[in-house]
């Protein structure tokens, strides 16, 4: 396993090293070119017997090329939408509605939520060694806000701005209900 991983470390360098993707593309469109140029130009540069004969391999060439630029779009689309701000909205949106456990839901509440506006806050003084922090943290639904902190044990953390907007219109629509005696949370 160990050699497998470095022999793909070696190649991935490789690769970097020598430019593969600027070389392929550049294929690609001198290709292209050659394929579907007018015969004039091509006459002009000479490459007219050049192109009669070789025309199956410049297109075989065309279409590798043409895959593999392909290929790599469509791999950065998934990395952009993937690994985007839309992940991590749709990552915290399916642990409020789906994975949430009772306890988490009580200790956002009685952290986040102020009674006296019937809304979520967007900070709040946590501690630190509550295992709730680290698992919503994970989740994204909460993120440190600041560095500094008023003890060892309590930080400043605050609501993502996707979950409490998402929170404060469950309120609103009275998916999520807080009273002094409760909750029901049905998101």
């Amino acid at each position: 396993m160990l050699k497998t991983e470095s022999a793909l470390n070696v190649i991935g360098k490789l690769v970097d090293k020598l430019k593969i993707k600027e070389v392929i593309v550049s294929l690609l469109i001198a290709g292209i070119f050659i394929l579907f140029a007018p015969d004039r130009f091509i006459n002009t540069l000479g490459l007219e017997i050049w192109r009669e004969t070789y025309r199956s391999h410049i297109g075989a060439v065309v279409l590798v090329c043409g895959i593999f630029c392909l290929i790599w779009i469509i791999v950065w689309l998934k990395n952009k939408i993937f690994n985007s701000y839309f992940a991590y909205m749709r990552v915290s949106r399916g642990y409020l509605k789906k994975i949430i456990s009772n306890e988490e839901k009580e200790f956002l509440i009685r952290n986040f939520y102020n009674f006296d506006h019937g809304e979520f806050n967007s900070t709040a003084k946590l501690d630190i060694t509550s295992g709730n922090v680290y698992l919503l943290q994970n989740a994204y639904i909460i993120a440190p806000s600041a560095k500094a902190s008023v003890s060892p044990s309590h930080w400043a953390y605050c609501l993502q701005p996707n979950v409490r907007m998402y929170l404060n219109k469950a309120v609103k629509k009275k998916k999520v209900v807080i009273t002094g005696s409760g909750y029901t949370w049905q998101l």
